[in-house]
């Protein structure tokens, strides 16, 4: 895998003549974030089945002091058939499915210093093998949506495109995809991803989950002044992939996997429903001030998904983020 990712450097800086777009100027609407509160918003509708009810708000999310610093839009995805690029299920534009006051919403936290992300990928997306087949194709048309809709950043979720855990895209198809949303977006651009806990440790199988090396491909994937291009990660630490109820996952990523805890998100599932592993809020919040403590300058907590966020708990979805916004910040002494 190394030789591979080294060989494709040779290859890289003939395709940003075309990869990077300089047609027009791109504002990117980021906040600086210390601590990072990260929740995936993964329910658009009250009614599954698609248009036949309202539109989910955001703007709860700064109306009731969830402590939310970052939303992430899931599932964003990219198909070899139309409608090419889909957010939730459907294309951005159907203003049947996501009406101009989704848009407008999703502005709105802007202003209000919340970042919103698109996370693209999740379990069973072939958008990575796609970019990879035709990323002159596919590209474009991910660059054109996260320009029209103005948002802060994307979140990579690359997990395998079969249930087989077999099918991947190449590592040098995702070190391409980076370079060139750096090249195109800027460093205030925001770009995250969500591997499994596991593979950001290095002590298990280095490519198991993602198909990829992650320290190889973030040491790989720096800009023109040697900055990472990822801003952090969203570790995923649930359904046997990390610990709800221990730091010790996130102890081996940082220790073995050598990264700056400020890069990595302590990520679990807000309520039993999203896992196979659940841990109630009262064990996360120690758990989340044990992680804050010991790590001054921790990337960070989140919870998939929104939605469902407490009802484990019986607390709404808002109180349950600002409970774990809390535990970080009284550690700290935020």
């Amino acid at each position: 895998m190394l030789s591979a990712i080294l060989s494709l450097l040779v290859v890289l800086p003939a395709a940003f003549a075309w990869c990077n777009d300089t047609s027009t100027n791109t504002t990117v609407n980021a906040t600086e974030v210390s601590h990072r509160v990260v929740a995936y918003w993964g329910k658009f509708h009250e009614d599954d089945g698609g248009s036949g009810g309202p539109y989910l708000p955001l703007l709860p999310v700064i109306q009731n002091n969830s402590g939310i610093t970052d939303l992430l839009l899931f599932v964003c995805d990219i198909h070899n058939n139309t409608p090419y690029l889909t957010v939730g299920g459907d294309a951005p534009d159907n203003t049947t499915w996501l009406p101009t006051a989704f848009w407008d919403d999703v502005h709105t936290l802007q202003e209000n210093n919340v970042n919103v992300l698109a996370s693209f990928g999740g379990y069973e997306s072939n958008m990575f093998l796609l970019m990879e087949q035709d990323f002159d194709f596919y590209y474009p048309i991910l660059r054109t949506f996260l320009k029209n809709y103005s948002l802060s950043g994307i979140d990579l979720d690359i997990e395998p495109s079969t249930n087989t855990l077999t099918s991947f895209a190449k590592g040098e198809t995702i070190l391409r995809l980076l370079k060139c949303l750096n090249r195109d977006f800027g460093s205030d651009f925001l770009i995250s991803m969500a591997p499994v806990a596991v593979d950001l440790t290095g002590q298990y199988n280095p490519e198991f989950f993602s198909g990829f090396n992650y320290q190889i491909m973030d040491d790989m994937a720096v800009d023109e002044q040697g900055n990472h291009i990822v801003s952090w990660y969203n570790g995923q630490f649930y359904n046997g992939y990390g610990d709800c109820n221990s730091t010790a996952v996130y102890d081996q990523a940082v220790k073995y996997g050598g990264y700056d805890p400020s890069r990595i998100v302590w990520l679990v599932a807000a309520d039993y429903i999203d896992a196979s592993v659940w841990c109630n809020i009262t064990e996360l919040e120690r758990v989340a001030g044990e992680l804050a403590m010991n790590y001054t300058n921790l990337g960070g907590v989140g919870g998939y998904e929104y939605y469902y966020a407490g009802s484990s708990d019986d607390i709404t979805p808002t109180e349950w983020y600002a409970s774990m916004a809390a535990a970080i910040g009284n550690a700290v002494g935020a």
